[in-house]
């Protein structure tokens, strides 16, 4: 009996995946913040979860994530062999600046206090009528009515502000009357006009 036999031979091409770079690679932000994130290495791109994000598709999205996020983006090559990146994104809360007192009213001429918390460096505006425009401290002085801005800086660069209005009263314009002459141990009337409670000395 013959036997015959045959053979026969196919090709596997494999193709490679894409090679995804992403940038930036390990970004941290304040609350509030936005990044760009861009991808290359494929053709057409889509990223998740989409929350936070300006658009799902294309090598190019804006990020403002309000909590710590993980973005993963999936890029496809022409040959349709996909591959997956992701990136992490910490988003630091702002810090709690506050200012004691947050209203403040004094009288021409005078001075008060004030004092800033909730950060680790501060910085006030305007600085007219103020000791300083740095620090957690400082005495205000205006000639007028002032609004002023704290801008609290914590330890990672995050900023976040609050206000404090110091108002200015006017001095009272006291008049003590015209003056007189009487014979000793005659009583004389003295009258005080221009205020609401008045000492004699």
């Amino acid at each position: 009996a013959n036997s015959c036999s045959a053979t026969a031979s196919v090709m596997v091409n494999v193709l490679p995946l894409p090679i995804l770079q992403l940038s930036p690679i390990a970004p941290t932000l304040c609350d509030g913040e936005s990044i760009i994130l861009t991808v290359s290495g494929a053709n057409t791109y889509l990223w998740s979860p989409a929350l936070g994000l300006n658009t799902t598709i294309g090598n190019s999205v804006i990020a403002t994530p309000n909590t710590n996020t993980t973005y993963s983006v999936t890029g496809t090559d022409i040959n349709n062999c996909s591959d997956i990146i992701s990136v992490n994104i910490i988003v630091n809360p702002l810090p709690n600046v506050s200012v004691q007192p947050a209203i403040a009213s004094i009288c021409e001429g005078s001075s008060v206090n004030v004092n800033a918390f909730g950060a680790n460096t501060y910085s006030w505006s305007p600085s007219v009528g103020l000791n300083t425009s740095v620090g957690n401290i400082v005495v205000a002085s205006p000639q007028s009515t002032m609004d002023y801005t704290i801008t609290g800086t914590d330890a990672n660069n995050c900023q976040n502000t609050d206000q404090v209005n110091v108002t200015i009263h006017a001095l009272p314009s006291v008049n003590a009357g015209s003056d007189q002459a009487e014979c000793e141990g005659t009583p004389i009337t003295l009258s005080g006009t221009g205020a609401i409670s008045y000492s004699w000395d």
